[in-house]
């Protein structure tokens, strides 16, 4: 992602986002306190956080968005990692009131090194997790990837053998090519039911 254009006025703006309808008031009045020009509010129930999005598309480089506490900011660690990592990608500067995090302090900077620790440390469990799982998928005789598909000439053949010997099942067939039975019944279609016993 590309920083932004840094502001053009001699003060840069600090913008304020607030979250949860019994909580407003406070927030908003912590938040004019600590200079905020233009605060943004989402509704309690809001899902998709709309104007979370637009406080900071509203935040230019160099300039400052405050909550009152991370909590405000995203509902999970993970949320909070993503956005606090969008964030400095982008250099804009972050403050919440509560845990007394400023990004424009050298001790605040240290709060995006340990979220970008904290973001390429959950990329690489997803990653692992994900090579773990097919590697068991690969012991239990799955492979990874998309499900492989018949080929023309491999369908022709399949239906020749059908019709050739009555007691070839489609387990058998599903086994031979190492194909799920839905790859073969998408591509080979129905056979008489007697050649569909129970997998």
């Amino acid at each position: 992602m590309k920083p932004k254009q840094p502001a053009n006025t001699d003060r840069p703006a600090v913008v304020g986002y607030v979250y949860a309808d019994d909580a407003k008031r406070s927030q908003r009045a912590a938040l004019k306190a600590a200079g905020c020009t233009k605060i943004h509010a989402d509704q309690v129930d809001a899902k998709e956080r709309p104007e979370r999005a637009r406080a900071i598309e509203a935040v230019r480089a160099g300039e400052l968005l405050i909550v009152a506490r991370l909590g405000v900011l995203a509902r999970s660690l993970v949320e909070l990692v993503t956005l606090v990592e969008q964030m400095a990608a982008q250099q804009i500067h972050f403050a919440s009131l509560a845990e007394g995090i400023d990004t424009r302090t050298t001790k605040g900077a240290a709060f995006y090194t340990v979220a970008g620790v904290l973001a390429a440390f959950d990329r690489s469990q997803k990653r692992e997790r994900a090579n773990a799982g097919l590697a068991v998928g690969r012991a239990r005789g799955r492979k990874g990837g998309r499900p492989k598909a018949l080929t023309p000439s491999e369908v022709e053949a399949i239906r020749t053998r059908l019709q050739a010997d009555p007691n070839l099942t489609v387990t058998e067939i599903c086994d031979e090519y190492g194909i799920a039975r839905a790859t073969f019944y998408k591509h080979v279609g129905s056979v008489p039911p007697d050649r569909t016993p129970a997998a």
